[in-house]
């Protein structure tokens, strides 16, 4: 029975600077970027309202994405997947992304923020790996195609990972 090795990232810490809201200006910041909150479901607009409502402050925090918008895309997934998944399991009010700013806006309690935010740079670290892997692994196949001995045979079968 062989035991299966996971690939595992570690990324440094890191300190975000949180701002502390008060309810009203939560609220304002959250209404303004969905029309009112008419752009999402009654339910989700009720619990967003009623969360905030619930304590006296919210933290607010960004992250820029660094690495460009061309992997905005693969980042957030299929009609924002990943940042809808995030908020989610990670008990947040809102996640926004800005395309001016070119950052990631997160709404929520303190302990929350820290971990959807953590998540999100996860997901961006993953994805740019995997881009520099795919791009180092064609490079080196351009090269290897170049050289003049045939190692075909010295090449062992890589299985797919999983992506979520």
């Amino acid at each position: 029975m062989s035991i299966e090795q996971r690939n595992t990232t570690y990324l440094q810490p890191m300190r975000y600077r949180l701002k502390k809201l008060t309810q009203e200006q939560t609220l304002n910041q959250i209404s303004l970027l969905t029309g009112g909150f008419y752009t999402m479901s009654a339910e989700s607009a009720f619990w967003i309202q009623d969360d905030v409502r619930s304590r006296e402050f919210t933290s607010f925090g960004r992250l820029p994405l660094i690495e460009g918008s061309e992997l905005l895309h693969k980042i957030t997934g299929k009609d924002w997947y990943f940042l809808k998944v995030t908020s989610r399991k990670h008990n947040m009010d809102y996640i926004w992304y800005d395309n001016e700013k070119n950052e990631f806006q997160f709404w929520g309690e303190y302990k929350c923020c820290i971990r959807a935010m953590n998540a999100i740079r996860y997901r961006i670290h993953k994805v740019v790996n995997a881009g520099a892997a795919a791009s180092s692994s064609a490079a080196a196949a351009a090269s290897g195609a170049a050289c003049d001995k045939d190692i075909t045979d010295e090449l062992l079968p890589v299985q797919k990972k999983r992506s979520f």
